[in-house]
């Protein structure tokens, strides 16, 4: 397994080398430090490292900040900010830069090797959330079964291009809209579904499924029959957030990608973005 790769950008020389000296102490590769910004980008294109430390009030026309804003917008690599003392401005610019850590000056081997596992496993956690999200939100996206996310009180957070297409609403004329001001729901007897009766059917958080359901849109009054699953939505500390609604054309149940995404998935895909 190769060694972790890591760039050093400190104007400071004796700072830098000692930076350097003790990662290759712990068993990284360091091949370069930097000490400006045109430096730091040179050896960025040269030795493509997996985790850069840098000073955030490098001395220069462009300084640590500006550097981490350009390797967030332009390579997929962690930074870790050096730092000493720091105003609340320069703290609140550095913040938008997103950096998987800080060391203070001074510093110590064991603060130099805490920092950077916690970094490269905090990177990694990231990358893997990121792929499973857009794995299954494209899934999500390319469903034929329309799906609808509700917040707690029943306005619509998201609605997949399914939906979309039969509601006759975007996303963002959608968004807020009580679900039941865009569709009606009627079971096989003609009972009318609003939301006191689908609350009292999750009780307990069971789900909902009507079989054989009739829905009307009230923007053109178009009616479908469908098969319906209404199920509560709870964050990681088990607090109720919203709901799932998923209509799909009778009999295709599980007979697509619909199984990828149903359940505890579902809950952690688009539902994320929908609610933050």
């Amino acid at each position: 397994m190769s060694k972790i790769k890591i760039l050093v950008v400190e104007d400071e020389s004796i700072v830098a080398k000692d930076i350097q000296n003790t990662l290759i102490r712990l068993g990284y590769d360091v091949p370069a430090t930097a000490s400006n910004a045109v430096s730091a980008f040179q050896k960025l294109e040269d030795i493509r490292p997996d985790l850069v430390f840098l000073d955030i009030k490098l001395k220069g026309d462009i300084d640590g900040i500006q550097i981490a804003e350009k390797i967030k917008n332009s390579y997929d690599i962690p930074v870790i900010f050096l730092t000493s003392f720091v105003d609340k401005a320069t703290l609140d610019r550095a913040k938008v830069t997103e950096p998987y850590g800080y060391i203070v000056k001074p510093f110590n081997e064991s603060d130099l090797q805490t920092t950077v596992e916690m970094a490269l496993y905090k990177f990694e956690k990231d990358k893997e959330t990121k792929y499973s999200k857009d794995r299954y939100e494209n899934a999500l996206l390319n469903l034929d079964e329309a799906i609808i996310i509700l917040d707690i009180s029943f306005g619509v957070t998201f609605l997949n291009p399914k939906a979309e297409n039969l509601a006759g609403f975007g996303n963002e004329t959608a968004s807020g809209k009580d679900v039941f001001s865009l569709l009606k729901i009627e079971n096989e007897s003609g009972e009318l579904f609003n939301k006191n009766v689908l609350v009292e059917k999750i009780k307990d958080d069971k789900v909902c499924e009507l079989k054989n359901a009739t829905v009307t849109f009230t923007r053109d009054l178009s009616t479908m029959k469908s098969e319906i699953t209404f199920s509560p939505v709870r964050d990681e500390k088990d607090t109720l957030i919203g709901y799932a609604l998923v209509l799909r054309k009778p009999g295709t149940t599980g007979a697509s990608e619909s199984s990828v995404i149903s359940g505890e998935q579902m809950e952690s895909i688009v539902i994320q973005n929908s609610f933050l």
